[in-house]
């Protein structure tokens, strides 16, 4: 995978040429002990069709789905209170490692210690999620001038914009960045 930052407004945007098997983008690293996700008793039955195909497309057992599912549904309420204490200091959250780490973003190193004991796992983030979503908006209204581009999209664990292009549409990328 081919990597450029631009700076999009107060918000970095990363130019990335999408090839055939390019690995994904790896997670900000923040020095703790990340805390283990437990899960939750799900509060419905999961559709048997969703289980058979997180079977087949995770490699998973049917315990292994349901177990993963109530640890989604953990992270979703501990997301939801996060969100509140955090304020305009939240940067977003996603899980890792299968599902059994739930990392949130934060702007302020006071809110650390609050995401920690509401059950996330901190990372300190330049960037607030409504900043990242702001220049995503701007992007789109930008006539970018080559089909070679593929789109954009938030990348909440590098706290980055993402515009993705094809092999060769770099300089379109770059072209496409406004004031």
């Amino acid at each position: 995978m081919l990597r450029r930052s631009l700076i999009f407004g107060s918000v970095a945007v990363t130019v990335v040429a999408i090839l055939p098997g390019s690995p994904g983008l790896a997670a900000t690293a923040d020095n703790q002990v990340p805390l283990p996700l437990a899960a939750v008793a799900l509060t419905a039955q999961p559709d048997s069709r969703m289980l058979s195909a997180m079977q087949r497309d995770m490699g998973l057992s049917a315990g292994e789905a349901v177990r993963r599912l109530g640890r989604e549904q953990a992270a979703h309420g501990i997301d939801s209170r996060v969100r509140r204490l955090a304020g305009s200091g939240y940067a977003g959250t996603w899980l890792e490692d299968n599902a059994t780490v739930l990392r949130v973003g934060v702007t302020r190193r006071g809110l650390m210690s609050r995401a920690r004991a509401a059950g996330a796992t901190p990372v300190l983030m330049r960037h607030s999620l409504s900043e990242l979503d702001a220049a995503s908006r701007r992007l789109g209204s930008v006539p970018f001038p080559s089909r070679s581009l593929t789109g954009w999209r938030v990348d909440l664990p590098t706290n980055r914009v993402v515009i993705g292009h094809l092999p060769g549409g770099r300089a379109a990328a770059e072209e496409g960045s406004c004031p």
